[in-house]
This record gives structure tokens, C-alpha cells and sequence, in this order.
């Protein structure tokens, strides 16, 4: 268990961060805002209200079981004996003592390589390869989901903070100051400012999933991204198959669905070499 939690401080700070801003963002949305929404907006509907809870705990379980599985998915090698003779376009880790594959890239945090290695996550702890670029890419769309959800529902809540007068707004800016100055209690300071990290998170994960996104529709890495190597984009479909697996539109409601990667990490299809059978 050891072996999957954060290994340097700035890993532990941000995995708490990450923990913690989700749960703080749950408790606030269930037990303040949508107990306001429903007695300021009366006769509130039980459908309604069923609708919300049913939406909060698909989004808290795939954000929850995808962020579990991202850390606790093997990104190495794992069982499969390398070959000791160096193939074409394998190179040799002086670190691992052992030859890498295509596409795999030895982390100095993790102290291993990682196939298909994309980067390494700060908020997870963790390495992104290619067995879980797929639970982080959807760990990313639903906290960008809840986040924008949250920030719809909120809309309400934030002007009542303020109290409807924009000059107010440092209420909700710089919540600590307000508090400080006695302009809001310390319980409204919390609010404010668990509502300021959905605000800038939601920002912060639109630029971050789009660039993903772009990623993977190009059959890319970032490094490859950033150094223009695109051997590997077998088109989109084939793109998208290569990391949520053949059976990608299911993957999307929930991390325990099953779907097999067409490849095994260390072997990869490239453009050059694939035939599409539109082609045929």
C-alpha cells in the first residue's frame, strides 16, 4: 500500500489539496447550498431535489474511483520479462539497468519506468502511462463536470454572499481580508473560500482537459506532443481504443467497467504501419 502513496512533499501537499478541495466541495454543495436553493426557491420539487443527489454521487464516485485507480494501476512493465538485447528504438536505463521500450521513459520521482510514460502527476502522486492514462483522463472530465456543476448551482449562493452589490465582491475574492475586517463571519470566510478554489479549479481544469483531450485524438504523449513525433496517430477512433480500450463509450460511467487496451504497452502500432479498413 506504501508503494502507491505520494513520494516527495510537493506530491503529498498537492494529493491532499486534491483530497481534501473534493470533499470540501461535496459537503458544501450537499449540506449548504442545495438546503438554500430549496428553501429559497419553494415549492422545490422532489424531482428536483432526487436529480441533484443523484448527479452528486455519480460525479463524487467516478471522481473517487478514478483517482483510486489512476494510483493503484501499475504503469511499468510489470510481469513481462525485457528482452537484454537492445531492439531498434529501444534504449537502454542506466537507472532500471534494464532496456526501455518505445514510448517509455524512466521517472526520476517513482524511480522506475514507465510505459508510455505522459508526465508526472503532482495532485495523484503518481505517474501517468499507458495502462492509467485512462482513469486520469477521466478523472480530470469528471472533476471538470462537477466543478462546472458546482459553479451553476452556486450562482445563487455567491450573490447572496456578496449581498447583491458587485463593491461586495471582496467577500468572495479575498474571503480571509473580509473576515479579518468583520465583514463576513468566519463560517461565511469558509464558504467563500471553498467556492473561490471550484471557480479557479474549474478554470484550471478546462485548459488542462482540453490540452489531454488534444492529446489523445492525436494519438500523442506530451513529450511527443512537444517534440512533434505523431508515428503513432492511427486516426481517432484507433487513438481513443489506445487508451480507454475497445470498449471506450462505456468507460465514461464508471472506473470498474472493463475495457482492454489493444496493446500491451511495449509494442506499438504506428501510422506507417496501419492499414484502416476504409482503406482496404
Amino acid at each position: 500500500m506504501l508503494k502507491y502513496l505520494p513520494k516527495t512533499r510537493t506530491d503529498i501537499f498537492a494529493f491532499a489539496f486534491t483530497l481534501g478541495g473534493i470533499h470540501a466541495v461535496l459537503m458544501l454543495e450537499l449540506f449548504f447550498v442545495l438546503p438554500w436553493i430549496m428553501d429559497q426557491y419553494q415549492p422545490y420539487s422532489s424531482m428536483k431535489y432526487y436529480f441533484h443527489i443523484f448527479a452528486t454521487t455519480f460525479l463524487y464516485i467516478n471522481t473517487i474511483g478514478n483517482l483510486w485507480k489512476t494510483i493503484v494501476t501499475d504503469t511499468t512493465n510489470g510481469s513481462v520479462v525485457l528482452p537484454s538485447i537492445l531492439k531498434p528504438g529501444w534504449k537502454f536505463c542506466s537507472a532500471c539497468e534494464a532496456n526501455s521500450p518505445p514510448r517509455s521513459y524512466h521517472c526520476g520521482i517513482c524511480r522506475r519506468c514507465i510505459l508510455k510514460r505522459d508526465h508526472h502527476c503532482t495532485f495523484t502522486g503518481n505517474c501517468i502511462g499507458f495502462r492509467n492514462y485512462r482513469y486520469y483522463m477521466l478523472l480530470i472530465l469528471h472533476c471538470w463536470l462537477a466543478s462546472v456543476y458546482a459553479n451553476v448551482m452556486n450562482l445563487g449562493f455567491i450573490w447572496m454572499i456578496i449581498g447583491e452589490d458587485v463593491l461586495s465582491l471582496h467577500r468572495l475574492i479575498f474571503p480571509f481580508f473580509a473576515w479579518v475586517m468583520r465583514s463576513i463571519d468566519i463560517y461565511t470566510m469558509i464558504k467563500s473560500f471553498v467556492l473561490m478554489i471550484c471557480i479557479g479549479v474549474s478554470c484550471l481544469l478546462t485548459a488542462l482537459l482540453g490540452y489531454h483531450i488534444g492529446n489523445v485524438w492525436r494519438g500523442q504523449t506530451t513529450y511527443e506532443r512537444s517534440h512533434r513525433i505523431k508515428q503513432y496517430d492511427l486516426g481517432w477512433k484507433e487513438n481513443l481504443k489506445g487508451v480507454f480500450g475497445e470498449k471506450w463509450y462505456l468507460t465514461f460511467f464508471s472506473p470498474f467497467i472493463t475495457s482492454d487496451l489493444p496493446e500491451d504497452g511495449i509494442d506499438f502500432m504506428t501510422s506507417a504501419k496501419y492499414e484502416s479498413p476504409k482503406d482496404m
